[in-house]
C-alpha cells in the first residue's frame, strides 16, 4: 500500500514522501515513510502487551533492564561501544499506554548511509542490537541480572516517589484515577507501589518470556532506505523468532463518563493546583471525523497562547497563574490543567466552565477560530521537520491502522465549522475534579507557564 505525501507550502522537490506498508512475515509488518530530507532515519520496533494493572508496571520495569545489555553485549560499555561503531547510532526501550494498549518500544536513530563511505553496516548492526534486545537479552542463569534488576526497580520506584515533587504533574496522575476509576486495570499510585514491591526478578523474565521475546513486531522508518533492503534485513534479524500470536491491537474507546467525583489534598507549596477532566464520546477512528471538531475546539479552550483560557482567565482575570487544556483522541477525554491561589480555587473554576459553556453556545469569535486554525496548522506542518515528530504522528497512526495522513487530517481540521466547535463542547462533560490546596508557608515552585 502506497500513500504519496506532499505538504503544502513545500515546493515539489524540496519534500516528499511516500508511506509504504509492507508485510514481512507472519509477525512483522513494516511501514515506511520514505524521505530523504533529513541526516538521519528513525527505526520504531513496537511490541503490544496485554493491558493490565500488574503488566503496565512490569513493562515499564523491563523498559529499564532491556537497555542494559544484550546476549552479545552484556554490559551498558560494550552495548555503547557498539553503537559508537555504528556512527553513534541509538536503541532506546521506552514504555507507553496508547488507550487500552500497553506498548514497549525500542527506538533507533541511525545516519543516513550516504554519509558513511567506509562500508559499515549500519543497517545490520542496529538491527542486530534491536534484535537482541527483543528476543534474547543478556541474562544470568535464565534470570535478568539480579544487579541490574534491583537497579532499575529502585530506579521506577524513585521515579514514583518523585512525582509527587512536581505538583502540576501529581495533580494530573491523581486527576487521571478518578476519571478512569470505572477501569478496574487503571491503578493509583499506592497501587503501582505496592505491585512494584511484589515484583521478583523470576516474574520480570518470566513476563518477557512469556509477551515479548514472541511477540509480533510493528515497524515503522522515517528515511531514506530502500524499502526492500530494509525488508530483507528485518526477516534475516527475525526469521528464527517464534511468533506465537498474531498482533493485539484495541482500537480506542470512549471512556464511560461517570458521577462527578472530587478529591482535594493540601500540600506544603506555595501555589495551588486546579485539574479538571471531561468525558467527550470522541475518539480517533476511521469511521468519524467527530475527532477533529474537538481537536479544533480544545485549541480554542485552552490549547494555546490565543485560547479563552489563557486570554481570559489568566490574562484579563489574574486568576491563574498558568491555565491550560488538552485532548486526548485515543481516550476521549478533555483535561484543564491550572496553577492558581488557593483562596481563588472556586472563582478560577466557574471561569474556567463558563468559557467553556460560552463554547458551547457559539460565542466563538472568526478571530478565535482562525488564530486556532492558523496555531494547529503550524504545529502539523513542523510535524515535516523533524524525524521524531513524523514517526510519532504516523506511527500511531498505522499502528491502529489509521488512514488518515498528517496533511488529511489537517486538511480536516481546517474545515471544521463554528457549529461543529460548539457541538464538540457541548459533548464534554466534567467528570472529575482534582485540587491541591497550597500553603501560604509553602516552598516556592513553579509560578508561571510550564
Amino acid at each position: 500500500m502506497n500513500i504519496f505525501i506532499h505538504p503544502q507550502g513545500e515546493s515539489e522537490g524540496i519534500l516528499k514522501m511516500i508511506l509504504n506498508k509492507v508485510s514481512v512475515s507472519d509477525g512483522i509488518d513494516l511501514s515506511i515513510l520514505k524521505t530523504d530530507k533529513f541526516k538521519s532515519g528513525i527505526f520504531t520496533f513496537r511490541v503490544s502487551v496485554p493491558y493490565t494493572a500488574k503488566n503496565a508496571v512490569l513493562a515499564n520495569l523491563l523498559s529499564g533492564v532491556l537497555k542494559r545489555g544484550t546476549r552479545s553485549y552484556p554490559d551498558l560499555a560494550s552495548l555503547s561501544r557498539r553503537l559508537d561503531e555504528l556512527y553513534a547510532s541509538s536503541a532506546d526501550v521506552r514504555c507507553s499506554r496508547l488507550g487500552k494498549n500497553l506498548i514497549l518500544t525500542v527506538v533507533s536513530d541511525i545516519i543516513d548511509p550516504k554519509y558513511v563511505h567506509d562500508g559499515t553496516d549500519l543497517l545490520g548492526g542496529v538491527l542486530e542490537i534491536v534484535g537482541e534486545t527483543l528476543s534474547c537479552p543478556y541474562l544470568e542463569n535464565g534470570y535478568f541480572p539480579s544487579k541490574t534488576f534491583e537497579q532499575e526497580k529502585r530506579f521506577l520506584r524513585d521515579s514514583i516517589d518523585a512525582s509527587v515533587n512536581h505538583t502540576r504533574t501529581y495533580a494530573g496522575i491523581r486527576l487521571a484515577e478518578l476519571m478512569f476509576a470505572s477501569d478496574p486495570e487503571f491503578s493509583t499510585i499506592e497501587q503501582i507501589k505496592e505491585i512494584l514491591e511484589s515484583i521478583d526478578n523470576k516474574a520480570l523474565t518470566e513476563f518477557f518470556n512469556e509477551f515479548v521475546k514472541h511477540a509480533p513486531i510493528s515497524v515503522f522508518y522515517v528515511g531514506s532506505l530502500d524499502k526492500d533492503l530494509i525488508k530483507e534485513k528485518l526477516y534475516l534479524q527475525f526469521k528464527d523468532r517464534n511468533f506465537i500470536s498474531p498482533l493485539q491491537i484495541h482500537m480506542p474507546e470512549p471512556e464511560p463518563v461517570l458521577e462527578l467525583r472530587s478529591k482535594s489534598e493540601h500540600m506544603l507549596v506555595s501555589q495551588g493546583k486546579l485539574a479538571l477532566g471531561f468525558k467527550t464520546s470522541s475518539v480517533v477512528s476511521n469511521n468519524s471525523d467527530e475527532h477533529y471538531s474537538f481537536i479544533l475546539m480544545n485549541e480554542i479552550f485552552g490549547g494555546s497562547p490565543a485560547s479563552k483560557l489563557f486570554m481570559n482567565v489568566r490574562e484579563k482575570m489574574s486568576l491563574c497563574y498558568y491555565c491550560s487544556s488538552s485532548f486526548n483522541q485515543f481516550s476521549g477525554t478533555l483535561t484543564v490543567s491550572s496553577g492558581i491561589d488557593s483562596t481563588n480555587r472556586k472563582k478560577a473554576q466557574k471561569a474556567i466552565l463558563a468559557e467553556l459553556d460560552n463554547i458551547r453556545k457559539g460565542i466563538i469569535s472568526d478571530v478565535e477560530i482562525n488564530a486556532a486554525k492558523s496555531s494547529l496548522e503550524n504545529s502539523y506542518r513542523q510535524v515535516y521537520d523533524n524525524p521524531y515528530d513524523l514517526q510519532a504522528s504516523y506511527g500511531n497512526r498505522t499502528f491502529f491502522g489509521l488512514n488518515d495522513s498528517v496533511e488529511i487530517a489537517l486538511t480536516k481540521i481546517l474545515s471544521v465549522t463554528k457549529e461543529q466547535i460548539a457541538e464538540a463542547a457541548r459533548k464534554a462533560v466534567l467528570d472529575s475534579v482534582f485540587f491541591i490546596e497550597g500553603s501560604s508557608e509553602g516552598a516556592e515552585e513553579d509560578c508561571y507557564d510550564e
